[in-house]
Formats: structure tokens, C-alpha cells, sequence
């Protein structure tokens, strides 16, 4: 879990100052809504990200398309890092209105980190992101 809680918060750091990136949600984060009450309540933070990829769908899908140390699945996780892009692995058998609807967007991306080096992370984060 250390692991987990030391990458989360870099990563989130990253991706938060990065100019390709529209939003991120991750409770250790000041711009986080929660991040008082979890700051309050939590040991750690955890790997588990959210965030918006400027753009839409196309530049979404080619930010993850050039990942090459994540891995493309709707998983949690384990051991291996893991990115999904919500709406087409979660939601894609419900109509666009109603993703709409209840804020499901083209270019939310969810990231469970694993436990590889948290600098390899941030450098295939940033390649791929350079990439859109």
C-alpha cells in the first residue's frame, strides 16, 4: 500500500500540471471537493485516479492507444498498472443520451496503478501525452 499511495500521489501531481489534462480526481489533491474530510479520515490515498483528457474521444483514445507500460482493461487492478476509458468499457451498451445524462463523458480516464517504478509511469504517462 505504500507503493500504491506514493505513486497515486505523483502521478495525481503530474497529471494535475499537465497541460493535456482538463480535470483530475484524486482525494489527496486540494482541488479535490473531498480532499478535507479525506485527508481527515484516510491513512493514504490509494492508486486509483480519475481525470479528463483534454479534447474528446479521438485524443483519448490516442492517449491510450500509446501507453505502453499500462495496461487497457475495466479492472481495479493488482500488481500491473491499468488504464480504461469509462464510457467504453463500462457504458458502451448504454444509449449517448443517457451517458449524457448522468455526466459519463468521452474522455474520462480511469488509472489503478500497480507497482512498477513510479518514474516509468510518469515518463509513459507524459509520452503518450505528448502524443494527442
Amino acid at each position: 500500500m505504500e507503493q500504491h499511495n506514493k505513486a497515486g500521489l505523483a502521478v495525481a501531481h503530474m497529471l494535475e500540471a499537465h497541460p493535456k489534462i482538463e480535470k483530475v480526481w484524486y482525494p489527496a489533491l486540494e482541488s479535490h471537493e473531498d480532499h478535507k474530510i479525506a485527508a481527515e479520515q484516510m491513512q493514504g490515498f490509494g492508486s486509483v485516479i480519475s481525470f479528463l483528457v483534454k479534447g474528446g474521444n479521438t485524443e483519448t483514445r490516442k492517449f491510450i492507444d500509446a501507453l505502453e507500460l499500462f495496461l487497457i482493461t475495466p479492472s481495479l487492478g493488482g500488481s500491473e498498472s491499468l488504464v480504461t476509458q469509462m464510457w467504453a468499457m463500462s457504458f458502451f451498451d448504454y444509449p449517448e443520451q443517457f451517458r449524457k445524462d448522468i455526466g459519463m463523458v468521452d474522455n474520462l480516464v480511469r488509472l489503478a496503478l500497480g507497482l512498477e517504478d513510479v518514474e516509468d509511469l510518469i515518463a509513459d504517462l507524459k509520452q503518450s501525452l505528448d502524443k494527442i
